[in-house]
Formats: structure tokens, C-alpha cells, sequence
């Protein structure tokens, strides 16, 4: 496996983002949320360029899976007035925090790392901060999934 960890400061994000809900065929849902989203955003004057990426909504421990939301967005600079972007789109910021970064190697699989949380958790002697905005951030490096970024907020 090639699954390693680090712990590192986020600025506040703001984003841009088409909602996927629930988990059930989410790669179908990400990659047609991905194709709308850069057709979306080529009219958003404060887009920062980077990649798209996702973002799990805040959520209690008890929510179903089918009730999850996940965000296909972009990050912009600063927030953009309400009617200065595609209705379509949701604009959410994530305020400043600490997160431990798992990086997933092209051979290991999304349900390893997502399975082996709670022991790189205690690896690090981290707490995940489930307590205000519990958001996990994905970030592909490429379209292949093969090497993914998985942010996970900790106190």
C-alpha cells in the first residue's frame, strides 16, 4: 500500500459547486456533474483556474447514505454577488481549518483509505472535527482517479 498521511492549514475556501446527492453510482453522478460544472464555470470571471474538486456537505454521524451531498465545485476568489454566476451552481465557503491529507497511490482503492480512517487517526494522534463543518475534500490529480487527495478536518 501507498497510502501516507500528513497534516496540514487550509485558508477559507470559497467554492462553487453542483450538488451529486446521495452514494449510490456516484462516479456516473461526479462525472456528469464534472462536464456541467467546467461549462458552467467558463463564464466565472473570479475562478481561480484550478481543478474541479468535491466537497461532502456538513452532516450529523447518523445521516443515510442517500442523503448525502456531495459537491462538484471549483474554488473561486472571494465570494461572487448572488446573480454573477450560474443558478445552477451552489456557492458554499469552508472556513479555515486543519486537516489530515491521506494520499491514495494509483494501486490503492478509495474504500481502503475511506476503511482505514479511524486508524490514521490514531496513527497521528488526531481528532477528526466532526463537531461544526465535518467536510471531507477530494482532490483527483487527474482525471483517472488514479492518485487522490482525501481531506479530513481534525481539531
Amino acid at each position: 500500500m501507498t497510502i501516507t498521511t500528513e497534516v496540514v492549514n487550509f485558508k477559507k475556501l470559497n467554492i462553487l459547486g453542483i450538488p451529486c446527492k446521495g452514494l449510490m453510482n456516484m462516479g456516473d453522478k461526479v462525472g456528469n456533474a464534472v462536464i456541467e460544472l467546467m461549462e458552467y464555470v467558463k463564464d466565472v470571471k473570479r475562478w481561480n483556474g484550478k481543478s474541479w474538486f468535491g466537497v461532502f456537505q456538513p452532516c450529523p454521524v447518523e445521516v443515510e447514505n442517500e442523503e448525502l451531498i456531495y459537491f462538484v465545485c471549483i474554488e473561486t476568489e472571494g465570494t461572487i454577488e448572488q446573480g454573477n454566476y450560474p443558478v445552477e451552481l451552489q456557492q458554499i465557503t469552508i472556513p479555515a481549518q486543519r486537516y489530515l491529507v491521506i494520499h491514495k497511490g494509483k494501486n490503492d482503492s478509495i474504500k481502503d483509505v475511506y476503511g482505514r480512517l479511524d486508524n490514521f487517526f490514531i496513527e497521528r494522534n488526531e481528532l477528526q472535527n466532526s463537531e461544526s463543518h465535518c467536510y471531507i475534500l477530494e482532490f483527483p490529480v487527474d482525471e483517472s482517479w488514479e492518485s487522490v487527495h482525501v481531506y479530513v478536518p481534525i481539531k
